[in-house]
């Protein structure tokens, strides 16, 4: 047995397992083996784990039922440890099943003394993150897109921490999905690449980092410090920010529900135009107005429909000269009006825009010049809210122009693109996402807190989660608070105090409804914490 002291954790290493200490307390007793099925065909390894040590890593051999050769891979550093697996052959890998079991026995799993685990995840119909060991479960893209992919584990009711969390190789996150699988006495994590990589020669699949902390949000900040420090992700710089981007804002998604009818039509020149005059009217000076859910004629061309925005240059000039600027809605993976090269595709149909093909890029390339320059033709926006990133395909053999990519490591290459093209023709352009992944830390401006099932009541436990989750991941991070809970009048207006507090107030809708009827002394409030807030941000501005 070999023992590894570092500083807030310990291993003993055995010829079959990695026993975790922390504090003296056993958590996990780590089984080496890990499962790597292909081509829909079983992988149990065959032989004896044979031991070398390589500089800092201690690398276990064997070879296995599918694969010439595996190879398990332990690096400790002083904070944290990473475990990766590496197969050598052919095949396509379907995904991998860590810990899951010794030579003898490939179905055990990892033995535990552990008491329960935290799941770092927002969804809108419910805010459960506290779970018992005994309880499945799967992080995965929702609202966070994507999200911290680890689960931290911890002892005695919520006492002394321990984070078993999924890393990628820069350039390969090829995963989008990362499960929690409990057996009898036992557990598993695991995730899958559904054949989408094809593996001749070698291939070091996304690892396992062990992260221990004192809180679960510790051990959330190491998963994500080791990104910054040792994984090559690089962090946001944020300096001379344009002032705009803190708002206050106005997003029409909300008043469009609110108006009635169709509210895909609802988002028109004419209704916007609306919409901005009633802004003046009520003394709001929004320093956005967000241009919501349908403007575009088609999702996947995202060019103005013509017959709702006869002139939309025309209306971002007149919003620019109130001091508004305007950004728009951007839906990814829609492939409407995509021709069939520029698609993923999915047992050869065509499903979804393609980052990876050449015709795409150069179309979206376009596409984000004519939006936002201010040359003749163009349409002078400033910046685009991304929204359903979440909705690409996954749990399938996805098809794509270059083979290989899916999951995580898609939805990068999208977001690169945007970015860098945004920010080639408009430098102060906003870029407005989801992300809450350190991997995602160089193409966001803006982070969403997202939207609230408004059937629910605790909306300030919801959002302050959320901001709190986003503050860890990305440490400074500018943040849009969203729509507030409109479920009703109390609940809209203990929003509109909240929402100074989280980030960038968000006003989405003007008309009253049945549920939340504001009165007028209800917008002169929010005037007042408007013009509250926007003089503290002022004056931070000045004294820069």
């Amino acid at each position: 047995m070999m023992t590894i002291d570092k500083r807030n954790y310990s291993l003993a290493v055995q010829e079959e397992e990695i026993t975790v200490f922390r504090n003296g307390e056993r958590y996990f007793d780590l089984p080496i083996r890990s499962a790597v099925p292909a081509d829909g065909k079983q992988d149990v390894d065959e032989e004896w784990l044979a031991l070398e040590q390589q500089g800092m890593d201690l690398v276990f051999s064997t070879k296995s039922s599918l694969w010439d050769k595996k190879e398990y891979r332990l690096r400790c550093g002083e904070t944290t440890f990473t475990y990766h697996v590496k197969v050598y052959g052919k095949g396509k890998p379907d995904g991998v099943r860590y810990f899951s079991g010794r030579r003898s026995n490939p179905k055990d799993g990892v033995r535990y003394e552990t008491s329960g685990y935290f799941w770092p995840v927002s969804i809108i119909s419910h805010e459960h993150h506290e779970y018992t060991m005994a309880e499945p479960n799967d992080i995965t893209s929702i609202y966070f897109v994507p999200p911290l992919f680890v689960y931290p584990f911890c002892l005695d009711e919520g006492q002394d921490w321990f984070g078993l969390g999924l890393i990628g190789n820069k350039g390969d996150y090829t995963f989008d999905h990362f499960q929690y699988i409990p057996g009898q006495n036992r557990f598993c994590l695991a995730t899958d690449f559904y054949g989408n990589h094809w593996v001749d020669g070698e291939w070091e699949l996304p690892g396992i980092l062990g992260c221990p902390g004192n809180t679960e949000w510790e051990v959330l900040k190491s998963y994500s410090d080791w990104h910054y420090s040792d994984g090559g992700c690089k962090p946001r710089v944020r300096n001379h920010e344009p002032r705009w981007w803190y708002g206050p804002f106005f997003c029409g998604w909300g008043e469009q529900m609110a108006m009635g009818g169709n509210v895909y039509d609802r988002a028109n020149q004419e209704d916007y135009t609306r919409m901005s005059r009633q802004l003046d009217e009520l003394g709001l000076k929004p320093t956005a107005i967000i241009i919501d859910d349908k403007w575009q004629k088609q999702y996947g061309t995202a060019l103005p429909d013509l017959d709702k925005w006869p002139n939309l240059r025309e209306f971002a000039e007149q919003e620019h000269q109130k001091g508004r600027k305007v950004v728009l809605w951007f839906k990814c993976w829609s492939a409407e009006g995509l021709d069939a090269d520029e698609c993923l595709s999915v047992w050869s149909q065509p499903v979804a825009a393609d980052p990876t093909s050449p015709k795409y890029q150069e179309r979206l390339k376009r596409t984000i010049y004519k939006l936002l320059s201010s040359e003749d033709g163009c349409y002078n926006c400033d910046g685009f809210k991304i929204d359903f990133a979440n909705c690409l395909p996954v749990g399938v053999p996805v098809q794509a122009h270059e083979p290989g990519v899916y999951g995580v490591e898609m939805i990068r290459r999208l977001f690169q693109i945007i970015f860098d093209e945004t920010k080639k023709v408009k430098p102060d352009a906003l870029i407005n996402c989801s992300c809450a992944h350190p991997y995602f830390a160089e193409v966001v401006d803006q982070a969403r807190l997202h939207d609230y099932n408004m059937t629910q009541r605790c909306i300030q436990r919801t959002m302050t989660f959320r901001k709190r989750i986003y503050e860890t991941v990305m440490p400074g991070v500018i943040l849009d608070t969203d729509s507030a809970g409109y479920g009703s009048r109390r609940a809209a207006m203990s929003y509109m105090r909240l929402a100074p507090t989280l980030g960038v107030p968000d006003l989405y809708r003007l008309s009253s409804t049945q549920e939340a009827a504001l009165t007028q002394k209800d917008w002169e409030e929010i005037r007042a914490i408007w013009e509250a807030y926007s003089a503290r941000v002022d004056q931070r501005y000045r004294e820069k």
